[in-house]
């Protein structure tokens, strides 16, 4: 990229050096126009990913929780299940904490 910053001397005078003076102004402020555009866009992408990175960690947050409430279960339902097959009460079985009751 070139340099947008300079100043471009001429622009005022009626002649053919005004007219070219007036057509690189417009060139450059077509190009700082582009960097910002080329910024912003770049502002965008690394959002983009971060918003992507932070999904992607929920996700992979929710399945592992999921998974162990899966494991949870599965481990009571064959609690449950060999209890009933030793012709056993299913009551207490479960080890599902209990909150006593306060007075």
């Amino acid at each position: 990229m070139g340099d947008v910053d300079i100043a471009i001397e001429g622009a005022r005078r009626s002649d053919e050096i005004g007219a070219m003076a007036r057509a690189v102004e417009v060139f450059q402020a077509n190009a700082v126009e582009r960097q910002n555009l080329e910024k912003a866009a770049q502002v965008m992408r690394d959002q983009d990913a971060q918003r992507a990175r932070s999904l992607e960690h929920s996700s992979t947050t929710f399945r592992t929780a999921i998974s162990a409430i899966i494991a949870t279960l599965n481990r009571e339902i064959s609690s449950l299940r060999s209890a009933s097959a030793k012709g056993r009460p299913c009551v207490n079985v479960l080890r599902i904490p209990t909150v006593a009751r306060q007075a």
